[in-house]
């Protein structure tokens, strides 16, 4: 099978020697799902899936916030 989400561990642990966490990965994937929202997701779709520069901009984003406030951001919260 082939996944992106596990190319994208994969390629940020090559390209920064650093993992992707669970807490990132909770990041990652609240960045995502709230994108979908604000963007009218098709709510009719069972799964939805990320490719590998998908993941990575959406971590580049929380690491970055992260470092301007210096902790982890609050996880998006839909409403």
């Amino acid at each position: 099978m082939d996944c992106p989400a596990l190319k994208a561990w994969g390629e940020q642990k090559e390209r920064t020697g650093k993992v992707i966490t669970d807490q990132l990965a909770a990041q990652i994937a609240g960045r995502y799902l709230k994108q979908l929202m604000d963007e009218g997701y098709d709510s009719r779709r069972e799964i939805y899936t990320m490719t590998v520069p998908e993941v990575l901009s959406h971590l580049d984003a929380v690491v970055a916030e992260a470092k301007e406030l210096g902790e982890m951001p609050a996880l998006p919260v839909i409403a």
